[in-house]
Parts: C-alpha cells; sequence; structure tokens
C-alpha cells in the first residue's frame, strides 16, 4: 500500500499478522486481549510477527487489565518487556500512563523516552480517559513524544470526530496524531475529510462469539480478511481522486 494515507492494522494473533503482510498494510500494532484494551504479547509472539511482518511493527506494552495507573513495579516491567522487544526488533514503543488523579505520569514518561532509543515512542489511549486531555497532549509534546493514538476522547473516532479535527489543525505539526475506534472502509473517508488526519489504526476483528462453558476464555481476535481488503480498496479509491 503507497499513500499518503496510512493504515495500522491492530494485530491480536500471529493469522492477522500473516494477513497484514499478505495484503502489503503499511504498519501493525501487536498485542492481546482487544477485549479489554490490550495488553502485552508475549516474547514469542513478538519474535514470530517480527520475522513475518516486514514493515512497520509497534508493540502495545500494558501488564494487566485495568486502568492505566502503574506503581512502581508494574513499571518495572513494562520497561523490561520493552527493552525485551527492542532486542527482538520492533519499530515502535506504544506505552504511557496516568496518575491517580487522572494526569499524566510524567515520571513514566520520562523512563519511556529514556529506554525508547531512537524508537518511535506512541502514547496510547490513556488519553482518551485523562482528567485533561489537552493538557496531556500539550506535555506529550513537550516531552517529543512522536505519535499520539486517540479516539477523539469518544467511544469511537466517528463520535470523537471534532475533537481529533481540533487538536489536529492546532497540534499535528508537532506530533503525529493517529485516528482510532471503529475505524472501517465504511467511514474512513468521512474521519479523513473532516479531520485532515493521514495514519489510522484499525482493528477489523472477525465476529466471534464466545464459546459456553464452565470456564470463560474469551472469544477469538483474528482480523477480518474481508475487512481488510475492504479497506485497502476504500483507499486506493480516496488515493485515486
Amino acid at each position: 500500500m503507497r499513500s499518503d494515507i496510512t493504515i495500522e492494522i491492530c494485530c491480536a494473533d500471529i493469522h492477522s499478522v500473516i494477513l497484514a503482510q499478505k495484503y502489503n498494510v503499511d504498519a501493525i500494532e501487536l498485542c492481546v486481549d482487544l477485549q479489554h484494551g490490550g495488553l502485552t504479547p508475549s516474547i514469542a509472539l513478538i519474535k514470530k510477527a517480527r520475522s513475518i511482518f516486514k514493515k512497520e511493527m509497534a508493540v502495545f506494552f500494558r501488564p494487566r487489565n485495568g486502568n492505566f495507573v502503574y506503581d512502581e513495579i508494574e513499571q518495572e516491567i513494562i520497561l523490561e518487556d520493552i527493552q525485551t522487544a527492542i532486542d527482538l526488533g520492533i519499530d515502535t514503543i506504544v506505552a504511557g500512563g496516568l496518575t491517580n488523579t487522572g494526569n499524566l505520569d510524567i515520571s513514566f514518561l520520562k523512563k519511556l523516552r529514556a529506554i525508547s532509543q531512537g524508537k518511535i515512542l506512541s502514547y496510547h489511549r490513556a488519553i482518551d480517559v485523562a482528567e485533561n486531555p489537552l493538557n496531556v497532549l500539550s506535555q506529550l509534546i513537550e516531552f517529543n513524544v512522536d505519535r499520539l493514538l486517540s479516539s477523539g476522547c469518544a467511544s469511537n473516532a466517528v463520535n470523537g470526530i471534532q475533537t481529533l479535527k481540533n487538536w489536529n489543525q492546532k497540534f499535528g505539526d508537532q506530533i503525529e496524531i493517529m485516528a482510532a475506534g471503529g475505524i472501517q472502509a465504511e467511514n474512513i473517508g468521512d474521519i479523513l475529510n473532516k479531520t485532515g488526519l493521514k495514519r489510522f489504526h484499525a482493528s477489523l476483528r472477525q465476529a466471534s462469539n464466545q464459546i459456553e462453558g464452565i470456564m470463560n476464555l474469551g472469544c477469538k481476535e483474528q482480523a477480518d480478511e474481508a475487512l481488510i481488503q475492504e479497506l485497502i480498496h476504500k483507499v486506493s479509491i480516496i488515493n485515486s481522486k
């Protein structure tokens, strides 16, 4: 895919990575457990994904379900996972934290900036639940964070269009803003036209029902090949205009 528009596919299993490579998407973000907002993938999954996917590969670092408030030992786990992933050849670090009051955890951000070693540092959707998102965004720029993933503080990017537009107009030349949350072929054109953003993060998961039983094992979270094809086709149409 060659265009001004960059499509990043969120991959929660190795089969999704294979699809991303097959359809030559621009980038992937590797994680697991999308149903609960995403968690850090295993070392083996990172290693295998890196051997398959040849373009920009981001990894999402979150050690547990729940909020984005991490204590010292949780931060240590995140930083150690990041170092291991860097050694395995990832391109982009997706991480960050908040304080108990919903503000940016600046001390943790400094540690992330220090360990990034020239890799792209992307702050995730913790901004969408922050107490003062605009203040967080200004601080991210102050500490030279490269990218921000956001739905515009809404349930999805369509509902957050006005915020994403405002942020892009005011800060787009200082930090790359990537729209996230419900991105698909049917709405990417509208989001693009109204916000001016050019980078989009899409999960495009298959519909999957949880199997009932004595254990709650969750659902498979594989990307839907048809939805990937539709999104790529839509982007090609947009680019041809």
